[in-house]
């Protein structure tokens, strides 16, 4: 069974997929041409990102998650997929602060394997970054997680794959990442 990955704030959910493609196990995803993107505007969750055109849309603004999710490869067990959450938190709570409480809780309660981690820019924005992976139901999956605030709401941004192919997807998190906007 084919399994994505949806993030609610820090927590981590399996859920199947029933979605079909005609792409092989080998195709390595380069950066998708403009042509084939999709500007996604999310009024209720306040931002826009483009996304491949066949890549499906699942927004639940009233828990305040956009999710995008590539098409099934034949033979994967796992079906990549881009997450946002948009949290909103109190006024004292700093970025810096916010950024220590969601490491905490990643290494809670899982075994996760930290890769790297740094800082970012989205849409004028300092944002927290951090690669890991950890085994999900018998699957080692890869994960990529971006974290900013901005007007007082946490963006959390979280990609996962599986593990041996997380890295062929990253031209395509950068690129998704890159066309993010706030609505101000």
């Amino acid at each position: 069974m084919r399994r994505t990955m949806a993030v609610a704030a820090v927590v981590l959910a399996a859920c199947s997929s029933t979605a079909t493609t005609t792409t092989t196990s080998s195709t390595i995803p380069p950066p998708v041409p403009e042509e084939l993107l999709v500007q996604e505007v999310v009024d209720e969750l306040g931002f826009s990102i483009s996304r491949p055109v066949d890549w499906a849309p699942e927004i639940e603004a009233d828990v305040g998650i956009a999710s995008f999710y590539s098409p099934p490869i034949p033979g994967d067990e796992f079906t990549e997929n881009f997450n946002i959450a948009r949290i909103d938190i109190p006024d004292e709570l700093t970025f810096e602060l916010y950024v220590q409480a969601d490491a905490r809780n990643l290494t809670q309660g899982t075994a996760v394997e930290v890769i790297d981690s740094g800082q970012m820019e989205l849409d004028g924005e300092i944002a927290a970054t951090v690669r890991f992976r950890t085994n999900v139901d018998g699957i080692d999956i890869g994960f990529v997680r971006v974290i900013t605030i901005h007007d007082g709401d946490a963006y959390e941004f979280t990609f996962s794959a599986s593990d041996d192919d997380i890295d062929r997807w990253l031209p395509i998190v950068e690129q998704l990442l890159s066309t993010f906007e706030f609505l101000d």
